[in-house]
């Protein structure tokens, strides 16, 4: 065996394990395989960063509470599932209104899709309820603006 041989081997053999395991790593298993490996251990955050597509991307985000890095990723993805995804992550960003209009993307694709359809009414419907809810405290606020009002007149009668 030659020199150069030797000498690699015996680096091979010395060389710390941490070292041979990341290559060993990157040489068996690509980078969207490494990063669902970590979705599985949830360290979703290593996970986005590692990951190569957007939408698995997209999905370590939301995995880890962001979805505000979710919704912006999904953007850009004209494609059913992303629409929905979407939908979520501005729902639980509080934008409902967009939320709505991003199930309404994932309907245009597929009108069958019955998560989209769900997801949409629950937050049709919190929708509606929050409105009235704003209604009623308006009103409220108004009533007692006017009781004030007319104690302060009651009050300057006297």
């Amino acid at each position: 065996m030659s020199r150069v041989y030797r000498t690699i081997l015996l680096l091979l053999v010395i060389s710390p394990a941490t070292s041979l395991a990341w290559t060993w790593t990157d040489l068996w298993l690509t980078k969207d395989q490494q990063a669902q490996q970590l979705m599985q251990q949830n360290k979703y955050k290593e996970a986005k960063k590692t990951f190569l597509r957007k939408d698995w991307q997209a999905a370590a985000a939301y995995r880890s509470g962001d979805y505000e890095e979710s919704a912006k990723k999904l953007s850009t993805i004209d494609e059913e599932e992303a629409h929905y995804n979407r939908g979520n992550a501005l729902a639980h960003m509080g934008k409902y209104e967009e939320s709505i209009a991003a199930y309404n993307k994932a309907l245009a694709i597929n009108p069958n899709n019955q998560d989209a359809l769900h997801n949409r009414k629950i937050i049709e419907d919190l929708l509606k309820k929050e409105k009235k809810e704003q209604q009623d405290k308006q009103n409220q606020d108004k009533q007692n603006q006017d009781k004030q009002n007319q104690d302060k007149q009651n009050q300057d009668k006297q």
